[in-house]
C-alpha cells in the first residue's frame, strides 16, 4: 500500500480505501484512476493475511465432513467451492471441526452432519451452517427429508406398475432399521399395497466402508436371485448397493 500511495501521490488510508472499494467519502475520479494504475504497475497484490489482521476476517470458509471418501462429497465439494470462489472467499477443508473453527482460522463453517452430533465444537462468534436430512426445520440447518425422497422413489415405481420391490438396506445392526429412508420407504410401499423384500445383511462393521456397500448389494441380489425370491424392481439406500445390484444382476 505504501508503494502505491508514493506511486500515485496520496495517503495509504486512500489507497486502501479505493482498491477495497471502501470510498464513503468522495474522491475524484483522476485520483481513483491513478491509484489503480498505480497498483497495477506495481503488480500489487492484497496480503491476505495482513488483511485478516486489520479487518479480523480471513475471506476463507471452512468445509467439514467425516466422509472424504465419498464420491457425494466430491460433488458438493465441487459446488460450495464455486459459490465460495465466485463470493471472494477460498474454502478450507478438513475432517477436524475444532481444526476448521479455532483461532479465528475460518469466517465461517459448512458442516455435513447433524446438528446434535457437531454442536459441542460451534463456535460462540463463527457462523455455522449445517447441511444433513431433517424431516423437521431446525435452525442454521440446510436439509432434505430422507422419508420423503423414499416416498417419491416409491411412488415412481408403482406408476410404472410394480408391485413386487426388493429394498436393499443392508445396515446390518437392528436398531438402524428406524432411519428415515427405511421409515419412508415402509409407509409408501405399504400404502400402495406393495410386496416388499427388505436386505439387511452387510459384510462390514464400518458405515464408511464404500467397497463392502458394494459387495452387499451385490450380495443381496445374488441371494434373492439364487433363492428365486419373486422382484420386480430394487430399491436401494445409496448409489453403492445400487451398483452392487446391477452387477449382480447383469
Amino acid at each position: 500500500l505504501s508503494d502505491v500511495a508514493r506511486r500515485s501521490g496520496v495517503s495509504v488510508a486512500t489507497v486502501s480505501r479505493v482498491l477495497n472499494n471502501k470510498m464513503v467519502m468522495p474522491i475524484p475520479e483522476s485520483t481513483v484512476a491513478r491509484i489503480r494504475a498505480a497498483a497495477a504497475e506495481l503488480n500489487y497484490r492484497p496480503n491476505r493475511l495482513a488483511r485478516a489482521l486489520a479487518t479480523g476476517r480471513t475471506y476463507t470458509l471452512g468445509l467439514y465432513s467425516e466422509e472424504l471418501t465419498d464420491p457425494h462429497f466430491g460433488q458438493m465439494l465441487e459446488a460450495a467451492e464455486a459459490r465460495a470462489k465466485g463470493l471472494g472467499y477460498q474454502l478450507l477443508v478438513s475432517t477436524s471441526l475444532a481444526g476448521l473453527q479455532e483461532d479465528g482460522r475460518t469466517d465461517g463453517t459448512i458442516v455435513l452432519s447433524n446438528p446434535a452430533r457437531a454442536d459441542d465444537a460451534r463456535p460462540s462468534d463463527r457462523p455455522v451452517v449445517y447441511v444433513n436430512q431433517s424431516r423437521v426445520q431446525v435452525p442454521d440447518l440446510i436439509a432434505w427429508d430422507d422419508a420423503q425422497g423414499m416416498a417419491q422413489a416409491v411412488a415412481h415405481l408403482a406408476d410404472l406398475g410394480h408391485r413386487r420391490v426388493a429394498a436393499l438396506w443392508c445396515y446390518g445392526e437392528p436398531w438402524e432399521k428406524v432411519h428415515p429412508k427405511v421409515a419412508g420407504f415402509r409407509e409408501a410401499s405399504a400404502a400402495r399395497g406393495m410386496d416388499v423384500n427388505e436386505c439387511w445383511e452387510r459384510v462390514s462393521a464400518n458405515p464408511l466402508d464404500f467397497a463392502a456397500q458394494f459387495e452387499d448389494g451385490f450380495r443381496a441380489v445374488r441371494g434373492l436371485l439364487e433363492r428365486a425370491e419373486p422382484f420386480t424392481a430394487v430399491v436401494a439406500r445409496n448409489d453403492f448397493l445400487a451398483l452392487g445390484a446391477l452387477r449382480a444382476l447383469h
